[in-house]
Protein backbone atom coordinates (compact mmCIF):
# COMPACT_ATOMS: atom_id res chain seq x y z
CA UNK A 1 0.00 0.00 0.00
CA UNK A 2 2.74 2.77 0.56
CA UNK A 3 4.17 2.08 -3.34
CA UNK A 4 0.57 3.21 -4.07
CA UNK A 5 0.64 6.03 -2.35
CA UNK A 6 3.83 7.28 -3.14
CA UNK A 7 3.31 6.95 -6.28
CA UNK A 8 0.02 9.28 -6.29
CA UNK A 9 1.63 11.81 -4.19
CA UNK A 10 4.24 11.91 -7.37
CA UNK A 11 1.46 12.65 -9.48
CA UNK A 12 -0.72 15.64 -7.89
CA UNK A 13 2.48 17.46 -7.38
CA UNK A 14 3.07 20.64 -9.57
CA UNK A 15 4.81 20.08 -12.48
CA UNK A 16 7.75 22.93 -12.79
CA UNK A 17 7.26 25.34 -15.78
CA UNK A 18 10.37 26.71 -16.96
CA UNK A 19 10.26 30.50 -16.89
CA UNK A 20 10.87 30.54 -20.73
CA UNK A 21 7.68 28.55 -21.19
CA UNK A 22 5.56 30.66 -18.71
CA UNK A 23 6.31 33.78 -20.32
CA UNK A 24 5.80 32.69 -24.18
CA UNK A 25 2.32 31.32 -22.17
CA UNK A 26 2.14 35.14 -20.53
CA UNK A 27 2.82 36.63 -24.32
CA UNK A 28 0.69 34.43 -26.03
CA UNK A 29 -2.39 35.80 -23.82
CA UNK A 30 -1.19 39.34 -24.01
CA UNK A 31 -1.62 39.07 -28.19
CA UNK A 32 -4.81 37.36 -27.98
CA UNK A 33 -6.39 40.25 -25.62
CA UNK A 34 -4.75 42.52 -27.90
CA UNK A 35 -6.10 40.66 -31.36
CA UNK A 36 -9.60 40.08 -29.59
CA UNK A 37 -9.29 44.68 -28.98
CA UNK A 38 -8.28 44.97 -32.42
CA UNK A 39 -11.35 43.12 -33.99
CA UNK A 40 -13.41 45.01 -32.45
CA UNK A 41 -12.00 48.62 -32.95
CA UNK A 42 -12.20 47.37 -36.46
CA UNK A 43 -15.91 45.98 -36.65
CA UNK A 44 -16.65 49.33 -35.59
CA UNK A 45 -14.70 51.26 -37.99
CA UNK A 46 -16.26 48.90 -41.09
CA UNK A 47 -19.69 49.36 -39.64
CA UNK A 48 -19.17 53.47 -38.93
CA UNK A 49 -17.64 54.17 -42.15
CA UNK A 50 -20.06 51.83 -44.48
CA UNK A 51 -22.74 54.51 -42.44
CA UNK A 52 -21.10 57.28 -43.75
CA UNK A 53 -21.06 55.86 -47.42
CA UNK A 54 -24.76 55.22 -47.45
CA UNK A 55 -25.50 58.44 -45.95
CA UNK A 56 -23.45 60.37 -49.16
CA UNK A 57 -25.08 58.20 -51.93
CA UNK A 58 -28.51 58.45 -50.33
CA UNK A 59 -27.48 62.69 -49.90
CA UNK A 60 -26.30 62.50 -53.53
CA UNK A 61 -29.16 60.90 -54.85
CA UNK A 62 -31.83 63.34 -53.09
CA UNK A 63 -30.17 66.01 -54.67
CA UNK A 64 -29.98 64.49 -58.41
CA UNK A 65 -33.76 62.86 -57.80
CA UNK A 66 -35.70 64.34 -55.55
CA UNK A 67 -38.96 62.37 -56.89
CA UNK A 68 -37.46 59.63 -55.00
CA UNK A 69 -38.66 61.46 -51.12
CA UNK A 70 -42.06 61.80 -52.11
CA UNK A 71 -42.21 57.30 -52.48
CA UNK A 72 -40.29 57.47 -49.18
CA UNK A 73 -42.91 59.76 -47.62
CA UNK A 74 -45.73 58.11 -49.01
CA UNK A 75 -44.69 54.97 -47.89
CA UNK A 76 -44.27 56.24 -44.66
CA UNK A 77 -47.82 57.44 -44.55
CA UNK A 78 -49.78 53.92 -45.81
CA UNK A 79 -47.77 52.34 -42.73
CA UNK A 80 -49.61 54.98 -40.49
CA UNK A 81 -53.38 53.88 -39.00
CA UNK A 82 -55.30 56.46 -40.12
CA UNK A 83 -54.89 59.18 -38.00
CA UNK A 84 -54.81 62.71 -38.69
CA UNK A 85 -53.19 65.21 -36.53
CA UNK A 86 -50.28 63.18 -36.84
CA UNK A 87 -46.78 65.08 -37.40
CA UNK A 88 -44.31 64.00 -40.34
CA UNK A 89 -40.79 65.11 -39.11
CA UNK A 90 -38.37 66.25 -42.46
CA UNK A 91 -35.21 67.22 -42.91
CA UNK A 92 -34.92 70.81 -43.74
CA UNK A 93 -33.09 70.61 -47.32
CA UNK A 94 -35.78 67.42 -48.44
CA UNK A 95 -39.03 69.92 -47.49
CA UNK A 96 -37.10 72.42 -50.08
CA UNK A 97 -36.55 69.59 -52.44
CA UNK A 98 -39.83 67.92 -52.60
CA UNK A 99 -43.58 68.02 -52.81
CA UNK A 100 -44.03 66.97 -48.55
CA UNK A 101 -45.91 70.49 -48.54
CA UNK A 102 -48.69 68.93 -50.56
CA UNK A 103 -48.78 65.48 -49.08
CA UNK A 104 -48.54 66.45 -45.74
CA UNK A 105 -51.48 68.65 -46.12
CA UNK A 106 -53.70 66.46 -47.82
CA UNK A 107 -52.99 63.72 -45.26
CA UNK A 108 -53.76 65.66 -42.63
CA UNK A 109 -49.99 65.82 -41.06
CA UNK A 110 -48.36 68.69 -39.35
CA UNK A 111 -44.63 69.20 -40.97
CA UNK A 112 -41.52 69.41 -38.88
CA UNK A 113 -38.15 70.12 -40.29
CA UNK A 114 -35.97 68.86 -37.83
CA UNK A 115 -32.23 68.71 -38.81
CA UNK A 116 -31.18 65.31 -37.00
CA UNK A 117 -33.61 63.42 -39.30
CA UNK A 118 -30.92 62.78 -42.03
CA UNK A 119 -31.36 63.32 -45.51
CA UNK A 120 -33.95 61.04 -47.33
CA UNK A 121 -35.45 59.85 -44.24
CA UNK A 122 -38.72 60.97 -42.32
CA UNK A 123 -40.12 60.04 -38.83
CA UNK A 124 -44.12 59.92 -38.68
CA UNK A 125 -46.17 59.85 -35.30
CA UNK A 126 -49.73 59.66 -35.37
CA UNK A 127 -52.64 57.85 -32.68
CA UNK A 128 -49.61 56.63 -30.35
CA UNK A 129 -47.92 55.09 -32.72
CA UNK A 130 -44.47 56.31 -34.31
CA UNK A 131 -42.17 55.12 -37.49
CA UNK A 132 -38.53 56.10 -38.23
CA UNK A 133 -37.71 55.87 -41.91
CA UNK A 134 -34.68 57.03 -41.38
CA UNK A 135 -31.16 56.05 -42.72
CA UNK A 136 -30.13 56.12 -39.37
CA UNK A 137 -32.73 53.70 -37.83
CA UNK A 138 -32.23 51.64 -40.57
CA UNK A 139 -27.75 51.52 -40.98
CA UNK A 140 -28.07 51.10 -37.12
CA UNK A 141 -30.30 47.80 -37.42
CA UNK A 142 -28.40 46.67 -40.21
CA UNK A 143 -25.19 47.73 -38.27
CA UNK A 144 -26.04 45.82 -35.09
CA UNK A 145 -27.45 42.35 -37.12
CA UNK A 146 -23.26 42.93 -38.99
CA UNK A 147 -21.91 42.69 -35.75
CA UNK A 148 -23.70 40.02 -35.07
CA UNK A 149 -22.74 38.19 -38.01
CA UNK A 150 -19.55 38.60 -37.63
CA UNK A 151 -19.19 37.68 -34.04
CA UNK A 152 -20.78 34.67 -34.79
Amino acid sequence: MGRIVKAARLETRPSPICPEARRAALLLARAQVEASCLRRRSKSAVIELSVRMAEKIVGETVVQKPSVLNRIYEEALSSMPECPRGTLTVHPLDRNASGVDTLAEQSGFRLVEDESVGRGGVRVCAGGVSVDASLEAALEAIGGAVLELIDD
